[in-house]
């Protein structure tokens, strides 16, 4: 049962590194893409229903459940050492077979770990990751801009979806 009842999207199974991974879309293809990776336990819908909703007038916006999550079963979900940059990677390969060099990214917990190694490795995306360490980002990256939420929680990016949404139209506008 879709969350997104109503909207405009697509929901399909995409094969990244051997595994098949649940993959949802809205917006048109024709707008620049943007990447929304969720946090653990997560999936693209419960995590990103607000931006899969409200930012597909400006971006074909995509989102998977990571392996092991939702409806990315089988396999069971495991935590090898590496299984941030396995996410990432997933996500990387999810997105060259949607046919997207370059795109921007943004994640919640695990998947901003995951959305900053995919930055760090991916020369072709732009990263807009959600982080528990802003000031480093603030001061280290190139364009960076860091807004606080005074009585912000983990949750954010749902709690203030409209400003985050603005936030994300501004910074990953092409």
């Amino acid at each position: 049962m879709s969350l997104l009842r109503g909207l405009c999207t697509s929901a399909q199974k995409v094969t990244a590194n051997g595994v098949q991974l649940h993959v949802v879309t809205s917006g048109d293809a024709s707008l620049p893409p943007l990447l929304c990776m969720p946090g653990g336990l997560g999936t693209a819908e419960t995590d990103f229903g607000p931006q899969l909703r409200e930012l597909s007038d400006s971006f074909q916006v995509v989102s998977c459940d990571p392996r092991g999550y939702g409806q990315s079963r089988p396999p069971v979900r495991d935590f090898p050492p590496d299984f941030y940059q396995r996410d990432a990677d997933d996500a990387a390969a999810v997105m060259r077979a949607l046919g997207h060099e370059r795109y921007a990214v943004m994640g919640w917990s695990d998947g901003a770990i995951a959305a900053v190694m995919l930055a760090a490795s991916q020369r072709a995306a732009d990263p807009i990751c959600l982080s528990e360490h802003p000031r480093w980002f603030a001061d280290n990256m190139a364009d960076a801009r860091l807004h606080v939420f005074p009585d912000g929680k983990h949750n954010i990016h749902l709690k203030y979806a409209a400003e985050v949404n603005e936030m994300v139209r501004s910074f990953a506008a092409p």
